[in-house]
């Protein structure tokens, strides 16, 4: 089986040569001859995939070389790599280096609305356990902070506030946290229409603005934030101990931290981060569905609204509104696991609970309560003065579907507000 002469220039002689030496003596040689033609493997990817095609030329007819140097270089490199190594070594390499990524949508915006939420949250979740709990659990058994008996020191193991928070709580709130924002993102569009926006209009360039501010402040935040919470790690006064992210004491007692406590610092900057994206998200649905309250009267003389049409259009809400409550459940019950491990309570700590506060018991619930008042007010007066008054009705689903399934949003919701959040007020401040 020979392959079919390559027309070369005296420059490419000596180098095709070569090639084509190591290419005759491969049993992966890509000519065959099959029906009186020369046929071709050509695979679809540079590293071959599992698809291939057939490019069939005469046996008399020469092979089509580029011209310049360098493509002509790769060319023939290219061939002499499928030609000596093996497909399965190439098979491992495409999958290695370009199957294991995901397909890249068309906007992140675009990939949030069509995500699955059970999805959303297992990604988020899962990804959250790996950086929060194996990553540090690795890196402190191949520094020594894992565990040992320095009574000076609490080992990453004996840290069991710290072991919690990322085994369960950091997880949870993560997870939810995303799956708010998904539920958000998919329905905007249809909150959008009630409150009669068009949704081809372009955006103004004061949203652009706006955007640019408000991601500015939550960076600043969590910025400043992470630095204070940094602060306090290194005070002995609020921390007797030395963390497992503590490289060394210096003589004069002042701590000092290594590339594990940076890694620790980066990775609750991320933390803060992601959570005031989640609160961002949440104002933005607030200001949203403040819109659709106000514009109910203007859709009830366009089309005929129902109780039944508008739980159905508020779908997206109700999932968010119980992601919210979850996710606030969550960050209640880590507020009260990081209480324990500080001897003097800190700055942060305080902030971190009176934000938790006003949000779990008054802010959360404001949009709902406010679209149920909007719609007895307006069911009130079509119903005239000689009618009795219409009953208030709950604009939540009584089912929805959630993560992992179909969840019932208003016991969900009373049970959260009756046991975390009522003990939450109760265990935190008194």
């Amino acid at each position: 089986m020979q392959p079919p002469t390559l027309v070369c220039d005296s420059a490419k002689e000596s180098v095709f040569r070569l090639l084509k030496r190591f290419a005759r003596r491969s049993p992966h040689y890509p000519y065959c001859e099959k029906d009186g033609y020369k046929s071709k493997i050509f695979r679809n990817s540079g590293l071959c995939s599992d698809r291939e095609e057939e490019l069939r030329m005469p046996s008399d007819q020469q092979p089509v070389e580029p011209q310049e140097f360098r493509v002509w270089t790769f060319y023939h490199v290219h061939r002499a790599y499928k030609a000596i190594t093996p497909r399965f070594v190439r098979d491992f390499l495409a999958l290695l280096l370009f199957q294991v990524s995901p397909d890249v949508p068309e906007s992140l915006t675009s990939a949030w609305r069509s995500a699955n939420l059970s999805a959303v949250f297992t990604i988020a979740s899962c990804l959250t356990f790996i950086v929060c709990l194996l990553v540090p659990g690795a890196w402190c058994a191949m520094t020594g902070t894992f565990t040992g008996s320095d009574p000076s020191r609490l080992y990453f193991w004996h840290d069991r506030v710290n072991l919690l928070n990322y085994a369960v709580l950091c997880p949870l709130y993560v997870g939810f946290g995303a799956v708010l924002i998904a539920a958000i993102i998919q329905g905007w569009a249809e909150l959008s229409r009630m409150t009669g926006s068009a949704e081809s209009q372009p955006r103004p360039v004061r949203d652009y603005r706006t955007m640019f501010l408000l991601f500015l402040i939550i960076f600043m935040v969590a910025l400043f934030g992470n630095a204070q919470f940094m602060a306090e790690n290194m005070d002995p006064t609020i921390y007797h101990l030395n963390y497992w992210f503590i490289d060394h004491v210096r003589p004069d007692g002042s701590r000092v931290i290594g590339a594990l406590g940076f890694y620790y610092g980066l990775l609750n900057f991320c933390l803060l981060f992601f959570s005031l994206l989640i609160a961002a998200a949440f104002i933005s649905e607030f200001r949203l569905l403040f819109q659709v309250a106000e514009s109910l009267d203007r859709l009830s003389q366009k089309e005929a609204v129902s109780t039944e049409l508008l739980r159905s259009r508020l779908k997206t809400f109700t999932q968010a509104y119980l992601a919210g409550k979850l996710a606030v459940a969550s960050y209640m019950a880590n507020a009260l696991v990081w209480k324990t491990a500080q001897v003097r309570h800190s700055t942060n700590l305080l902030i971190y609970g009176g934000a938790l506060t006003l949000i779990g018991v008054v802010f959360l619930s404001i949009p709902r309560y406010y679209v149920e008042l909007q719609w007895l007010r307006l069911r009130a007066a079509r119903a005239g003065t000689d009618v009795k008054a219409p009953e208030y009705e709950d604009l939540r689903l009584v089912e929805v579907d959630f993560v992992r399934g179909s969840w019932k949003p208003r016991i969900v919701a009373g049970f959260v507000d009756a046991v975390m959040i009522g003990g939450f007020i109760t265990s935190f401040w008194l």
